[in-house]
Order: C-alpha cells, then structure tokens, then sequence
C-alpha cells in the first residue's frame, strides 16, 4: 500500500509540475516553445503558418495544435508547419519514447537530399497523430517521413503529394517497427527501386483500418514494397488505382511473410502483378477482394516466382482482366473462395469449396465490392481451416462474421435489420456525401422527385445500427442532412467505414462513408 501511494505522489507531482507553453504568446516560434518546454510539457501552437524547420531535441513532450481540445479539423489545415524547401521539417532523432506526441499539423513543404523530408525519426519511438503531411520531396528514401532503428505510431493522419528519387514516397521504413491506423495514403510517388507510399526494409509492419489510392512507384510496389525479413499485417484496408512500372500494383512482397485480412485490391496496374506480386515470400490470404486490377504483360490479379507459398481463404479473385496468375516456382493454395477460371492454372491446389460463379457484387459506385443478396458468396465460407503448405490453422471468432459462416471477400454481407431484400440502387435519388472522409461531420444529399417517405440510417460494417438521421416525409427537391459522427446515444462513433442507406417507398440507395479521427 505504502508502495501505491508513493507512486500516485509522484505521478501527481510530475502532473503539477508539467506546464502549456503558448505559441506565439509565451514563445514567438515553436522551436522557441520547445527550447522552452522539459519532459511532460505541452507546446499548444495557433493556427498560423510557420516556416520553421523543427527538432524535438530529445523531449518527451506534446506538441499539439487546437484540434487536441476543440476536435475541430479545421486546425490541422490551418497549423501549418512550412518548411519553406529548406531541408527536413520535423525531427526526431534523439531517444524519444511514446510521449514524445506530435498532434493537429499540416507539415508541408519539406525538401531534403538525405529522406524525411516531412518527418526524420531515428532511433526514437513517438506517437504521430490527426497529421497532413503533404507536398514534400527529397532525393532520398521518405519524402513524407523516414524512419531509422524507430518504433512510430502514425494515426487518423494523411500523407499525400510526397515525391522521392528513391524508395518509400510517402513512408520508407529500415529496421523499424510502424503501427498504422485509419489513415489515407495518397498521391504519393516513388521513383526508385519502389514502394509509392511505402518503402518496408527490415521493418515489422501493421495497418489496419485505411486507405492507398493514388499511389505511383516508377519500379515495384504501387502502394507497398515490402523488402524485408519480418512481417506485414494489413487488415480492414482498401488499395485502389495504384501503380507500378514493373511489378506489383498495390503490393510486392519480397522475402516477407505477409497476412492481408479482410482487405479491397481494386482497380491496380502493373506489368506484371496488376493486384500483387510474391518474389520468395510466404502470403496468408484471407478474407479478401481481389478485382478489377490489370496487368500490362501478364498475372493481372496475382503473379509469382522465386516463391514459398501463398494460401487463399474465404478470397474473391475476379473481373481481372486476361491472365489473372503467373506462377514460376511455389505453391498456390486455395479454400473456400471464388476464383475466375482457376482451372485454367494447374499450379492453383483448389482444396476445399473454391468455386468459379460470379460473384455479384452490388452494381454501385459507392458500394464497390459489397454482395448482392443473391451472391453465391453468402454464407460460403469457413471459420476454421487448416492449410496443408505451411502445416497452420486459419481460425476466424464470431465476432468476425455474421450469419452462419463468413462470407467470401471482404466484405460481409447483411441484410440492413432484416428488411432489404433488393440490390441496393441508385437510381434517381443519387445520394452522396461530402466530405468524404470526413470529421467530425459530412452532409448526406439526395433528390427527390415526388414527395415520399424517407428512412435514412447509418451502419457499420457488421451491419449493426449506427444511428437513424430521418424518418418521416419529405417534399420533392434536393436535401441535405448532416451527421456528425455519433451514434444514437450521443457518443462518438470509432474511426472507419460505414454505410448509409436512404430508403423510399419505390427505391433505395447506398453511399460509402469514412470517419477519420
């Protein structure tokens, strides 16, 4: 006891000492404010612009913005650390841990010949959180952000516009461990060796929750290369319309094990590999859309060589166009999933329910990839499997499906409270959102042709309701409604992807929406 309350002493003690410099006020830059602040400190910024070039000098402290206490976006936009082409913006490269915290900035304008250009982090490990790092460029690895011997977790950020001569545009990692969650990398360039918003050397790595679009590596990898001996988990994630000159359209993994789960590959290029491509690696496959990516030469969907082996469980692999696979070495296996015309290739070992039907995903723009009620998919998978390559059980829990067995693909099929039973159309009411992504609030707008009854609710992806934004007739013409992000208790929804769908008498539609904290 006496040991407890020593502990709550000091641990007070350190929060009475701990101080909020203000900036400009206290300190008229934010180096200043740092200069300024010792461990436990909060530097809080003004919106402004600030041409600085920064470094955190080895502090554990906050250095935040006022969207830490209004949660209000637009001070992410409008705190503007500018680092005026004039070398790296952010550093931090001395010992930090995980309360060295970076929050609420746009970082911008960074220009380096040795990487980071956005952020340099090297032997620390800080918390990255509710960040725009755009429009930065080096010669170097990491336009948007390097990491050296790092252990970073990057959250509810966006990295965009960054351009590097070498590898990893938006992020190039080396003997680091990166914790990604609901972030969107996009419009990010690589024009070395790969990885067009993301360079993996020798790193372990894991994304959950976000978004690759957009992405160009003038070498392998679109969205990713992983160069490396560890591992990748990627879970709950989209790559769309990324591309790469040689291999690998969204993803290359080379002497990587790596898990994709419950991720959307669409709408990919390559030369070879449109979706992805295994140069020696081990790939777990599970719970995946892999459709519509393309390939200049061949292996439109997945391409091969030099390989262990990739295994395939509760996967939809369809509408990529010409030759879907190339194998030169390894083993493909394959259970419970749809794939398009697997029996033209000898090297995929169909096990156990694979079958080759159209998979019929919903005919809607913003509903890309979700089932239609008649999908022979529903209902078609399984929560348990034991791969014979590899000798490893894949074990799914309830709480990852519904119904009486997952579905194949990525996403689970639900009829919304039991009453739908249509594809879901758009039709005349052509609902759509914006912004989207949004926080904390986006504007849902239909048209109406005739006056009519109106139900429009939000859902998460297990199709369990969010929260119910009308119910009751409207008049003709357009309208919006808002949501702001909160369930019908009041409380704030948790960062991701969800549904909305607007009901009438005669017709129904869908729109697909992403909250990013």
């Amino acid at each position: 006891m006496r040991i407890i309350l020593i502990c709550i002493f000091i641990s007070l003690t350190i929060l009475c000492f701990a101080d909020t410099i203000n900036v400009p006020d206290d300190q008229s830059t934010i180096q200043n404010g740092i200069n300024a602040a010792v461990d436990g400190d909060t530097v809080l910024v003004q919106p402004g612009i600030y041409l600085e070039n920064i470094n955190f000098s080895g502090k554990n402290i906050r250095l935040t913005s006022l969207y830490s206490a209004t949660q209000d976006t637009s001070y992410i936009s409008g705190t503007v650390i500018d680092g005026n082409q004039n070398g790296k913006v952010v550093m931090i490269n001395s010992g930090e841990n995980s309360d060295a915290v970076l929050s609420g900035f746009t970082i911008t304008n960074g220009n380096s010949p040795t990487g980071g250009a956005g952020m340099y982090i090297e032997n620390s490990a800080p918390t990255l959180e509710n960040l725009i790092i755009s429009n930065n460029t080096s010669n170097w690895g990491g336009a948007g952000i390097y990491c050296h011997q790092a252990t970073i977790t990057l959250t509810d950020s966006r990295i965009t516009g960054s351009v590097t001569n070498s590898n990893g545009g938006g992020i190039d990692l080396w003997n680091s461990t990166l914790y990604l969650d609901n972030s969107l990398l996009s419009d990010n360039q690589a024009d070395g060796y790969g990885g067009g918003a993301i360079y993996v050397g020798q790193s372990y790595v894991t994304i959950t929750n976000s978004i690759f679009r957009d992405n160009v590596a003038n070498g392998c990898g679109g969205a990713i290369l992983a160069d490396t001996m560890y591992l990748v988990e990627i879970t709950d994630t989209e790559f769309c319309y990324n591309t790469a000159t040689s291999q690998g359209g969204a993803l290359l993994s080379y002497n990587c094990d790596t898990v994709l789960n419950r991720v959307t590959l669409h709408h990919n290029t390559a030369n070879e590999g449109g979706a992805l491509y295994d140069y020696c690696s081990d790939i777990t496959i599970l719970n995946c859309t892999i459709a519509d990516n393309m390939a200049l030469e061949s292996a439109s969907a997945i391409g091969m060589e030099s390989g262990n082996h990739i295994v395939l469980l509760n996967t939809i692999v369809y509408d990529n166009p010409g030759i879907s696979w190339t194998l030169e070495n390894g083993q493909i296996q394959a259970a419970y999933c749809d794939i398009e015309n697997y029996r033209q290739y000898c090297f995929i070992n169909a096990l156990t329910n694979v079958i080759d039907s159209d998979p019929l995903f919903m005919d809607h723009p913003m509903t890309d990839y979700f089932l239609r009620p008649d999908s022979p998919c529903h209902d078609s998978g399984i929560d348990w499997y034991h791969f014979i390559a590899g000798d490893f059980d894949i074990e799914l829990s309830v709480e990852e499906y519904m119904g009486i067995m997952p579905d194949m693909g990525a996403y689970e099929y639900y009829e919304v409270n039991g009453d739908v039973d249509d594809t879901i159309q758009s039709a005349s009411l052509q609902l759509s959102c914006y912004p989207n992504p949004f926080n904390p609030e986006t504007s849902l707008n239909f048209l109406l042709n005739e006056p009519q009854q109106v139900n429009l609710t939000i859902y998460n992806l297990k199709g369990q309701l969010i929260k119910t934004l009308c119910r009751k007739s409207l008049a003709a013409g357009d309208h919006f409604i808002s949501w702001n992000g909160r369930n019908h208790q009041g409380q704030s929804a948790a960062s991701g992807i969800y549904l909305a769908i607007l009901k009438t008498e005669q017709q129904q539609s869908a729109a697909k929406l992403v909250l990013i904290k």
